[in-house]
Parts: structure tokens; C-alpha cells; sequence
């Protein structure tokens, strides 16, 4: 058309195909109950709530620092994700200005979070005893 080889624009003729979305399904109160229930003495226990308890990404999860974590005022603030680049970890900044992020804890995921930080904390010591 702008080079006057068509007279009109054949698309204006069409039907764009219908937009379909994926439906996603996710856990009732209940199955996260049991989730958390079945996994709650796992290591990664701690991740797992906070992903059933927040909606924090993985990427966000992994990244998390302690220096993240303010127990004392109930939240967590995302500063860095880890991510998998050509098979190699690296720690990177959130995509957007939103990602970037403080998000509030309820009290049993505080609760624990402190649990886990002073199990961590015994096992830094107990990997540095002779």
C-alpha cells in the first residue's frame, strides 16, 4: 500500500485469532496446610513457606540474604535474585523497579525464619569445630 502496488491492506479483513489464557491452578488453604505439614522438618522448609506465604519468586527466594531479612519489624526486602545464566549461578539485580521490593511476614513465618537462622548458626559452628 504505501508503494501504491495494492490498492487496500488485506489484513483489515481479518479476525486477529482469539487470545486464550492459561488457566492456573493453584493450592486451596488447605493443601498448603498440608504442604507445609508434611515438609516441616526439611531444610528447605523455611523457602517453602516463604514462596506459600509471600508469592516471592524462587529466583527472589534464592537470593535472599539475611541483611534481607527484618525479623524484628515482620518483612523482607528483595535486593538481588539468583539466577541460572548459561549453567552458572549468578546473583543479579530484580528485572524491574518493581521487583524491588519489601514484603510483610506473618507471625509463623517470622517465627520460622528465626528458627532456621539459629539452626544455620549452629551448623556455622559446628562445621568450624575440629
Amino acid at each position: 500500500m504505501h508503494w501504491d502496488l495494492i490498492p487496500a491492506n488485506p489484513a483489515r479483513r481479518t479476525q486477529p485469532p482469539a487470545v486464550s489464557r492459561p488457566h492456573h491452578r493453584t493450592w486451596t488453604p488447605e493443601q498448603v496446610r498440608q504442604f507445609l505439614n508434611f515438609t516441616a522438618g526439611d531444610p528447605l522448609h523455611a523457602a517453602f513457606r516463604l514462596a506459600c506465604t509471600t508469592g516471592m519468586r524462587r529466583a527472589e527466594i534464592l537470593g535472599l540474604r539475611w541483611a534481607d531479612v527484618d525479623l524484628d519489624a515482620g518483612h523482607v526486602t528483595i535486593n538481588q535474585t539468583l539466577v541460572s545464566v548459561s549453567y552458572e549461578l549468578r546473583f543479579s539485580e530484580p528485572k524491574t523497579g518493581r521487583s524491588r521490593r519489601t514484603i510483610p511476614l506473618d507471625r509463623t513465618t517470622v517465627r520460622v525464619l528465626r528458627r532456621h537462622r539459629t539452626t544455620q548458626a549452629r551448623q556455622r559452628l559446628e562445621a568450624d569445630q575440629p
